[in-house]
């Protein structure tokens, strides 16, 4: 077995303080509270300035300091056509979807956005939306229409790269596995998922994309999909059957917030790129978060709006905090 100083080149520093500057990874004894400590990062959510107009199942685009929500459901079956910029501190109204929906797959930037499919009951008999809206930063455009219609589907990628899939296409509850790619101008079907589902979480970039959970035949569901630009292969389950969570990272870096489990919950899972570990729990628990699009890393992540026993305008960011902790051998 090596030692420390074999693996580290050094031996463990005796101290009777906390040494400085401190880095991540660096171990001392410390001889005042005779301990072994490390200094490392603990991820942890923090509750910012709330958005303007609660909501469930809006769209999402962008990052942590950089967001866009669109669309939801407020109190109208038909959803909505507000849409709300986040610059890291507070939300800010913008201009208006062009059709109002809810349950949209979203993808890109707060600058170069994409919003499509959803739900709109005012729309007889075409409920579920093929409509797709490009945004610039400052307005909405109607784009080439998605080949199937998509409600509570999921997205990744960017405005000129983008992937729909997952959601329900006709009548409850029919759940699909259905997948298209966006290049900026049309869609183009790919393949489909291996588990047709709605409610799925969705983040990465079109030739490297993840999907996991989601809900078919009102069961929440653990599998993990990764796409490659062509197809999707199962990977590691979550921890637990969720859907209608929040969404971030990458396909080797990824986390789902809150959800629906069976009932509402804060429990966050993070992927590695093979296997799902719990993290740090949001502070309130909620479902109906944005599901598709999300902060394109987990480190900085964000989790906006949702539904607890109503509509939610909360929003928390989630980063990493350095931390001593001792070091302990059970």
């Amino acid at each position: 077995m090596s030692d420390y100083k074999t693996l580290k080149g050094q031996n463990i520093k005796i101290l009777s303080a906390d040494p400085s500057p401190l880095y991540e990874g660096q171990v001392w004894y410390d001889t005042t509270d005779n301990v072994l400590n490390v200094q490392t990062s603990v991820g942890t959510w923090t509750e910012g300035n709330n958005a303007n107009t609660a909501r469930q199942a809006p769209g999402f685009c962008g990052l942590q300091t950089a967001a866009l929500i669109a669309g939801g459901k407020v109190s109208s079956a038909n959803g909505e056509d507000v849409s709300e910029e986040y610059d890291g501190t507070s939300w800010a109204e913008g201009n208006e979807l062009n059709t109002e929906r809810f349950g949209p797959a979203g993808a890109g930037t707060q600058t170069a956005g994409l919003i499509a499919g959803g739900y709109n009951s005012a729309h007889a008999p075409e409920y579920k939306s093929k409509e797709s809206e490009e945004y610039d930063g400052t307005s909405y455009t109607e784009g080439n229409n998605l080949n199937s219609r998509h409600y509570d589907g999921s997205g990744f990628g960017t405005q000129t790269a983008g992937v729909v899939f997952g959601g329900s296409i006709n009548e409850n509850p029919d759940e699909t596995g259905h997948t298209e790619e966006y290049d900026g101008t049309d869609y183009t079907e790919s393949g489909d998922l291996n588990t047709a589902r709605d409610f799925q979480s969705g983040m990465g970039t079109q030739t490297a994309g993840l999907c996991a959970g989601g809900d078919a035949s009102d069961s929440a569901k653990d599998e993990t999909e990764e796409y490659n630009g062509t197809g999707w292969t199962e990977s590691g389950d979550l921890n637990e059957g969720r859907n209608k969570c929040a969404t971030a990272g990458t396909q080797t870096a990824a986390m789902v917030a809150g959800g629906d489990e069976g009932g509402v919950t804060a429990i966050v899972e993070e992927y590695n790129g093979s296997t799902w570990a719990t993290g740090t729990s949001i502070n309130t628990a909620r479902r109906y978060l944005p599901q598709s699009g999300g902060t394109t890393t987990s480190a900085a992540a964000l989790a906006v709006c949702g539904y607890t026993t109503a509509n939610s305008s909360l929003s928390e960011e989630f980063s990493y905090a350095a931390t001593t902790q001792a070091v302990t051998v059970s």
